[in-house]
């Protein structure tokens, strides 16, 4: 396995006033090649075959398909050729609509609605609190 360097060091100073993200646990996981970069506060999961952080994909049979926290506090950006280090968000505080979806995600990735039904699924046993579900209702 062939890991790209980068460093994890966070370049994300002021962002108390943007995003609802406030994390209890951020831990360093292995993201798959690819190319471009993984928005902060993107839903992630890991794929089943290799281990390897993907972006969440909703209705996936390959493990994509069941979220295990957020790329947080800094995109990630994805190598072609190599995995890369990333920060995922494990547990903490949320707020819906801050979460990344198909507004800023390229096509193919999921709609909030989507994010939503599996935040209702998996949130809780993942130790986040997400706040804002009635502002969707």
């Amino acid at each position: 396995m062939a890991l790209n360097a980068n460093n994890l060091l966070s370049e994300a100073a002021g962002l108390g006033s943007s995003l609802r993200f406030f994390p209890t646990s951020v831990q360093p996981k292995t993201f798959d090649p690819g190319s471009g970069s993984i928005p902060k506060g993107t839903m992630v999961a890991i794929l089943t075959a290799t281990g390897f952080i993907v972006p969440f994909v909703s209705g996936a049979a390959d493990g994509s398909e069941v979220m295990v926290g957020f790329a947080w506090p800094d995109d990630v950006v994805l190598d072609a050729a190599d995995e890369v280090l990333g920060n995922v968000m494990m547990e903490g505080r949320l707020h819906v609509l801050d979460i990344i979806s198909t507004t800023t995600v390229p096509a193919g990735s999921e709609t909030l609605a989507e994010l939503k039904a599996e935040l209702v699924l998996n949130a809780r046993a993942l130790n986040f609190i997400v706040e804002g579900f009635d502002v969707l209702s």
